[in-house]
């Protein structure tokens, strides 16, 4: 017998209008938006600049939650497995390794007051760019487990303050025994 899955782990942000996020991607996928205008489904786009219909999205910066729009996208094409999330204004961050050969992707929750009032950011590593099992496995994309096979994946996480970078935090983190 095989299993076939996906598999992605779920931190959330509180985030502000003074939050960035650090994702070392080359490009995105708009896959869900609460809203028609912004991101067609699929659309593929120079990250972090998203060009909709209804206006140009620096989706790196968090909007205002009086946006009242949230969008579910991917990160892909991915330079290293970290990113971070970052308040400009107070210097503090919060940084996620993840080991890209398993986890190539980023999924994005991205909750700008869109759903339920809300307003955080989720960025997940994630094993596929699909939106569930069904989809992964008709597009080949869904991992698979047969009798006595693992599927480990080891995540380290770190807070940093100005003046290191995340750049400089992840290298701390990578070093790290």
């Amino acid at each position: 017998m095989v299993i076939d899955f996906t598999w992605g782990t779920h931190p959330a942000f509180s985030v502000n209008e003074h939050t960035v996020l650090r994702i070392p991607a080359r490009h995105g996928i708009a896959a869900q938006c609460s809203r028609p205008g912004w991101g067609e489904p699929w659309q593929r786009y120079e990250w972090p600049i998203l060009e909709a219909a209804a206006g140009r999205v620096e989706m790196d910066k968090v909007l205002g939650i009086d946006a009242n729009l949230c969008f579910g996208h991917f990160a892909i094409d991915l330079e290293d497995g970290c990113y971070a999330v970052e308040d400009t204004s107070s210097g503090e961050g919060f940084l996620l390794r993840f080991p890209l050969d398993k986890c190539p992707c980023l999924w994005l929750w991205l909750d700008y007051g869109g759903w339920r009032g809300l307003h955080h950011a989720i960025v997940e590593p994630w094993t596929s760019v699909a939106l569930n099992l069904a989809q992964a496995y008709e597009q080949k994309l869904s991992r698979s487990l047969g009798p006595g096979e693992e599927f480990t994946v080891e995540i380290s996480a770190t807070a940093y303050h100005k003046p290191e970078t995340w750049r400089e935090a992840s290298e701390r983190l990578r070093c790290a025994p």
